[in-house]
């Protein structure tokens, strides 16, 4: 939910950019809003770590071709929405496919003359990739020793797919040992994975006094608080069920409920908390979810790799309600089996077990420990600096 703080670049097909060289390019997609997120939160690490770094971020799809970044996100989105159960299909087929197999070669051929192109106008040191899309072309055009820089590739899932995995990648940043275990199962050396965390904003590192979030949020500090977290894209067609569920329940509790940029989500969550027992604030979008964390005693979301991190960060036990098929699957098993999270895949359901953990502080404080231990606020400021000592101060 966090807003961009930095210029995301739509780099459209004319053939007409003009670009100077650059230490880092920095490539990301729009493709679900996780994978902008960590380049942005590394990108903002990287010029704090080592000031004057010049860092060229471009939505990879998007500028292969706009009308491409609008169909694939198109797809995605509808896939998710209408048909789950394909999108889970595709995901476990591709999961295992082979590196050189014809679907393969053409993804890693996607934009691959352009971006050619453009390195040789950037002339980057390093090379980022926050998709696996663009990690496989640059991997790709080293294996034809086209391009000599090292290229860094962010995982952003708690699981390994194919797509992630390139024996070109000079390092790997990843969310956890799991994910490492992941990569060397797949004859990837340890020496080029690094386990900082998915990079999050800075300010997930911070600790703020409750008493002035629950000041700044008018909330009681008698009542327990429960952060409900709307899907990007309103997949989520419940979501205001829920809020209605928990709003309305005779069990006394808080809700802080954000929906992002989904006006229409806003709109029937607010009609769900109309004169309920229970008080309840709705938000669209919000660039403070560190402090909306931090002053919740549990939060009830979807399970992107983003969200997760931040919330592990701030110790946060979660209710993963309905996962995306494919990655949020992989990454809520992740969470479920270390303690930190439970999953839910109806709102009955899902409304017990947050009554169930608040009428059992052990077990919410079980949880709490068990996603603190996993958690890594300064993952950005990490990351950056493996990358910085890797291959910016030779």
């Amino acid at each position: 939910m966090e807003e961009s703080k930095f210029a995301f670049r739509h780099i459209f097909a004319s053939g007409r950019e003009s670009f100077g060289p650059h230490d880092i390019l920095n490539l990301t997609a729009d493709m679900g809003a996780g994978h902008r997120r960590a380049s942005e939160a590394l990108e903002g690490a990287l010029k704090e770590a080592r000031p004057g770094t010049t860092i060229l971020t471009l939505n990879y799809i998007r500028f292969v071709h706009p009308l491409l970044d609008i169909i694939s996100s198109s797809i995605y989105v509808n896939t998710i929405k209408v048909a789950p159960e394909l999108y889970r299909r595709f995901y476990r087929v591709t999961k295992e496919i082979e590196p050189d197999s014809l679907w393969q070669s053409l993804l890693n051929s996607l934009g691959h003359r352009r971006l050619l192109r453009l390195l040789q106008k950037v002339k980057p040191k390093v090379i980022v990739a926050t998709f696996p899309t663009p990690a496989g072309v640059v991997g790709e055009l080293k294996r034809r020793g086209l391009v000599s820089a090292p290229l860094v590739t962010v995982v952003t899932d708690n699981a390994v797919h194919t797509q992630w995995v390139n024996p070109w990648t000079d390092l790997y940043i990843v969310a956890s040992e799991k994910v490492l275990e992941g990569l060397t199962e797949r004859g990837i050396p340890a020496e080029r994975i690094a386990v900082t965390g998915i990079p999050i904003d800075k300010r997930f590192a911070e600790s703020i006094p409750r008493a002035d979030l629950y000041a700044k949020y008018h909330l009681d500090p008698s009542l327990p608080t429960v952060l409900v977290l709307g899907s990007a894209y309103g997949m989520t067609h419940d979501v205001p069920e829920l809020c209605r569920s928990l709003a309305h329940a005779k069990r006394p509790l808080q809700l802080i409920v954000v929906c992002g940029h989904d006006k229409i989500l806003r709109w029937r969550c607010l009609e769900a908390v109309e004169r309920a027992k229970n008080p309840a604030n709705v938000f669209g979008f919000v660039n403070t979810m560190h402090e909306l964390m931090q002053v919740s005693d549990l939060a009830v979301t979807k399970a992107g790799g983003l969200t997760m991190s931040e919330a592990l960060a701030c110790g946060l036990p979660l209710v993963i309600h309905k996962p995306i098929p494919g990655q949020e699957e992989e990454n809520s098993k992740f969470l479920v089996s270390s303690g930190a999270a439970v999953e839910s895949r109806d709102v009955e359901r899902t409304r017990d077990l947050v009554f169930h953990l608040l009428d059992h502080p052990d077990e919410l404080d079980a949880m709490r420990r068990n996603a603190k231990s996993l958690g890594h606020p300064n993952s950005a400021r990490d990351a950056a600096q493996e990358i910085i000592q890797r291959y910016l101060y030779k």
